[in-house]
């Protein structure tokens, strides 16, 4: 059986995405064949039917969706990770010779998404591509949002810190070369590519952003990454996104930043909560109490990456503390940033020549408050100028746009340009005249009838109109004879005959167009506007990064004014200082006004680890976690939860705390935590800060013990950073003994007949047992289990039993020096 021109041209576009589901337009809905359909009917939940047959005979499964509603259910397709091509019909059907012509016109894929409806509006959606030396083992990463303009690049000499690293971007799609070993990107959206050689990829990138040397972004060293940056590009081009606004990369070395791993964000529950159902509990709960889009993913970036650099983070410290200290400014600004909207999607959504009509005026609206927003930032210490204030002369840059805005669209039009009803009147006199003539349309007809009857003397001659034959003159068959040259006849009633003028045409084709004709025009002042306002979009893009700086440094002015938090201070010397301190999350839950403040206290003369014990559920992982979360706020600027808190910079946080396994690729609990706390103590230094919580405890005692103090003595000899170790082994605590730097601190129990009351309090020295059974009772066991327990705890104790014995027989305590 031949195949249908439609089906041939249908194959002839399917065969370069074979990769995609194909959104094929056919008239007003966009059809799907084959597998594309059996895939989209499953997941859409849409009714699978066929159309023709194939040159086999086969019945073509198809199946389809309004061209309108395809917002509706894009998203539940990249939600699934599937790729949509979406092709479009590019001539008009009604003027096509043959075949109408169709043509993709984008892919959609869940790393190059632009459309609102489909991204996190406080969250990046960030494209990653990957390209190794396989000889070397290196990497380079090359990640961005084309939503932002954001683009990024770094390069990683290890295959653990690779992955690590994209644990923490969490991108939603990645590009990997066809070298690399797809078990390091296992989980993750990919898309397959051919990596190009150095230098052709090199003079791609440099083409692309039109300079002459790497040396112009600070990439002359970053060989292996070009790979990677092409890759982007290329792709990019292919999903028809590569002509709009692409910031020229940013260099990241991690040397500036607090290095956090993956698992330790996660165990801080810094971006999100353990339970992923609880949206509150994390740290950037607290923390984000921003007013712009914009300004939540940056906030989100500064807590997933502190600085370590003291100078930048005392200078976010001083814009806190001055905004925390004038609350008429801060009330002035919070309010101001409340009315502006996402101006940097919005500045790319003009780069790209994608904002509809209501984008203009957010654009407007926000940027008809920067006059005021400067004037306030103008008053500001000089020191903090240059991280929040932008050039003056930019105002009227904003200004210009603003009133080019204000000229052309109206106040509140619709979203979709093919709705009309989005130019002003009074802009274009063939615009006007065009309105006033659909306006005036009624009349025309009423004074054509009067006209023509002077004209003709056929005092009963009409002008009407139907729906079947449009507008015409009816003539009654008496007056026939009286009918001038010009009428052509259309149409014989019984009554006589209906006409038509070559001028009754001509106003007819014109109001039965005429909605069409305005709306062409529209689009056409509308398209030429929002080319006009490119020209806007470099000084846009600073303007937004600086509100976006801005938002998040008064959300941290609000937040310390709201919790009582401090302004930490910053030092050279190793001290790291807390006084009543309190973890910035729980305090925040409803039942926590009976929240217990503690001190912690390290330095390099007299104590620089902490063997901490106590019971479960007595607070040391809520006490440790505490302390982590202070160090991350102080190195995004943050004022912190304390009485007083004086810190020294920590370049790596580590946080091992915590029961958790990867059975699909055979790793255990205990494996798991050996494979993190090796990570832990190949990359800590002096300067670090670790938490290790129950070591050990996922195998035999003797196991454990050994593991733990081993591990303790080499942090303790070798690294020397800052630790504390939480242990049910009270063995462990002998160490303080040898070790002078090494102090016991535990949690305060009172015990008061057979029961136990937690203070939460941590004072100096080791706990004397575990209170393992009373916790147990507690938690509700049988009273038969608890009963039993504590005779066999009993026994165990009269006979003294310990982890030793010696030749005669006699208990002599496990040594562990």
């Amino acid at each position: 059986m031949a195949v249908t021109p439609m089906m041939r041209q249908y194959y002839e576009i399917k065969s370069g995405c074979e990769d995609a589901i194909l959104f094929f337009r056919l008239g007003d809905f966009y059809e799907m064949f084959y597998d594309d359909a059996y895939k989209a009917s499953r997941i859409l939940g849409l009714t699978l039917t066929s159309r023709g047959k194939d040159e086999n005979g086969e019945k073509i499964p198809m199946c389809g969706i309004p061209y309108h509603a395809a917002n509706n259910y894009i998203p539940k397709l990249l939600a699934q990770n599937i790729k949509i091509a979406i092709c479009e019909q590019t001539e008009d059907p009604s003027q096509a010779k043959g075949l109408t012509r169709r043509e993709v016109v984008k892919i959609l894929t869940p790393g190059t998404v632009l459309e609102d409806n489909l991204l996190q509006s406080q969250e990046n959606n960030y494209l990653m591509a990957i390209s190794n030396d396989t000889l070397k083992n290196n990497f380079g990463l090359a990640y961005c949002d084309i939503s932002t303009g954001e683009f990024f690049v770094t390069e990683i000499n290890d295959p653990a810190k690779l992955v690590d690293e994209i644990e923490k971007i969490n991108p939603k799609e990645i590009l990997t070369a066809t070298n690399l070993d797809i078990r390091l990107v296992q989980g993750f959206f990919t898309t397959v590519y051919n990596p190009l050689p150095y230098k052709e990829a090199r003079d791609r990138f440099l083409k692309f952003y039109n300079i002459h040397s790497a040396e112009a972004v600070g990439l002359e060293d970053f060989h292996i990454s070009f790979s990677a940056l092409a890759a982007i590009l290329n792709y990019l081009e292919k999903t028809k996104k590569i002509t709009g606004f692409l910031n020229k990369p940013k260099r990241i070395d991690n040397q500036d930043y607090l290095y956090m791993n993956a698992v330790t964000l996660k165990n801080l529950e810094v971006l999100s909560a353990l339970n992923p159902q609880n949206k509150s509990g994390s740290l950037i709960w607290v923390l984000d109490m921003t007013r712009t889009s914009m300004g939540a993913r940056l906030l989100r970036k500064w807590c997933a990456k502190p600085l370590y650099n003291r100078e930048l983070i005392q200078q976010r410290l001083d814009a806190v503390d001055f905004f925390h200290t004038n609350f008429g400014v801060l009330a002035e600004l919070d309010s101001l940033l409340g009315e502006i909207y996402d101006l940097e999607r919005l500045n790319v959504k003009i780069a790209n020549q994608i904002a509809n009509p209501r984008d203009l005026i957010s654009i407007k609206n926000s940027l008809n408050k920067l006059p005021a927003l400067y004037q306030i930032l103008k008053e500001i210490p000089s020191n903090l100028k240059n991280l929040l204030l932008f050039p003056e002369e930019w105002l009227k840059a904003t200004h210009d746009m603003s009133v080019e805005i204000e000229k052309i669209i109206l106040d509140e039009p619709p979203v979709l340009l093919n709705n009309g009803g989005i130019v002003k009147s009074s802009y274009s006199e063939e615009l006007d005249k065009l309105r006033e003539d659909v306006k005036n349309s009624k009349q025309w007809f009423i004074d054509l009838e009067i006209r023509l009857k002077k004209e003709t003397n056929i005092k009963s001659l009409k002008v009407n109109y139907n729906k079947v034959f449009g507008y015409y003159i009816e003539v009654t068959t008496t007056n026939l004879p009286q009918v001038p040259d010009y009428f052509i006849r259309k149409q014989t009633i019984s009554t006589g005959e209906r006409f038509y003028t070559q001028e009754l045409k001509e106003k007819e084709n014109f109001i039965l167009h005429a909605d069409e004709i305005i709306i062409k025009k529209e689009i056409e002042i509308f398209t030429a506007l929002l080319a006009d306002l490119k020209k806007y979009t470099d000084a846009l893009q600073i303007i937004a990064d600086k509100i976006s700086v801005l938002d998040c440094l008064t959300s941290l002015a609000k937040v310390a004014r709201a919790n009582n938090y401090k302004k930490p201070v910053l030092n050279d010397n190793g001290l790291f200082k807390l006084q009543n301190s309190r973890h910035p999350v729980l305090e925040k839950k409803p039942d926590s006004y009976q929240f217990v403040a503690n001190d912690a206290f390290f330095d390099t003369q007299t104590s620089n680890f902490v063997i901490l014990t106590g019971p479960n559920m007595a607070g040391k992982s809520t006490y440790m976690r505490q302390i982590a979360l202070i160090i991350i706020m102080a190195q995004i600027g943050s004022f912190v939860p304390a009485q007083e808190a004086n810190i020294s910079l920590t370049d790596k946080l580590f946080a091992r705390i915590g029961a958790s396994d990867n059975l699909f690729e055979g790793k255990s609990t205990f494996m798991m935590e050996m494979l993190e706390s090796s990570g832990i103590l190949h990359n800590a230094t002096k300067d670090s800060f670790i938490i290790l919580d129950e070591i050990g405890r996922g195998t035999s005692t003797f196991d454990g013990l050994s593991i733990a103090a081993s591990i303790a003595k080499y942090i303790y000899k070798q690294i020397q950073a800052k630790t504390m170790f939480a242990t049910h082994y009270h063995e462990i605590t002998s160490l303080t003994e040898q070790y002078p730097l090494m102090k016991n601190m535990n949690i305060a129990v009172v015990e008061e007949q057979n029961k136990i009351r937690f203070t939460y309090k941590v004072i100096p020295g080791k706990a004397e047992k575990s209170y393992g059974i009373h916790v147990a009772d507690l938690a509700g066991l049988p009273k038969e289990i608890i009963r039993d327990a504590t005779k066999i705890l009993e026994e165990l104790e009269k006979e003294e039993i310990s982890l030793h014995k010696n030749k005669t027989g006699k208990i002599k305590q496990l040594s562990l020096f």
